[in-house]
């Protein structure tokens, strides 16, 4: 008989909810914030329409919450928010705070909009750039007034329109987890 008895070990609390629906669905997330934060530290400038310019990590960030339930959108957020400090060299605080708001916010979008409509993958990442930005300016007031409001406009704008290719893509590598009612929809 072995001296430990490995049939009552449990995972730690933090590591059974990141597997919660396993190695797949945790690793296809991490892979798609990941790369879309390198994205946005690499080409994002190389986009910039006058004043508009996306917001990558913004954008992922959205899609992933409003497919996913509170719990995940959270992780979603404070792992975009830690990602982007690290590389924007931005207060953490401001910035985690801000991102995990924008997530809860539109995690909870699926109650009034069906994960099945490509329309509201425009109104979740609309949604989810208005929270985010306006409480990143909330938390970090060393940011400048006019030119930081043109700037939220412009990733607003440019994040909504990619958002219908995005959320396609994102769909298909990350299906919703809430099952949705399709008469709740009139579907």
């Amino acid at each position: 008989m072995s001296r430990y008895g490995y049939q009552a070990v449990r995972p730690h609390w933090i590591a059974r909810l990141v597997m919660w629906r396993g190695w797949g669905r945790t690793l296809k997330i991490g892979i798609l914030l990941c790369l879309a934060c390198g994205v946005q530290g690499v080409w994002a400038y190389r986009m910039t329409i006058g004043f508009a310019q996306p917001d990558f990590g913004l954008l992922m960030m959205a899609l992933i919450a409003f497919l996913s339930p509170p719990s995940t959108a959270l992780w979603v957020g404070f792992t975009v928010g830690l990602i982007q400090a690290s590389l924007i060299d931005q207060t953490l605080g401001s910035l985690l705070l801000s991102r995990l708001a924008g997530a809860y916010a539109v995690a909870h979008l699926p109650q009034f909009f069906s994960p099945r409509s490509y329309g509201s993958g425009i109104v979740a990442v609309a949604v989810g750039v208005i929270v985010s930005q306006s409480l990143l300016y909330l938390f970090a007031p060393s940011i400048g007034g006019r030119a930081y409001w043109e700037t939220s406009f412009g990733i607003l704008v440019y994040n909504c329109v990619m958002a219908l290719p995005m959320f396609g893509l994102v769909r298909k590598l990350i299906p919703p987890e809430q099952e949705e009612e399709s008469s709740r929809w009139n579907l």
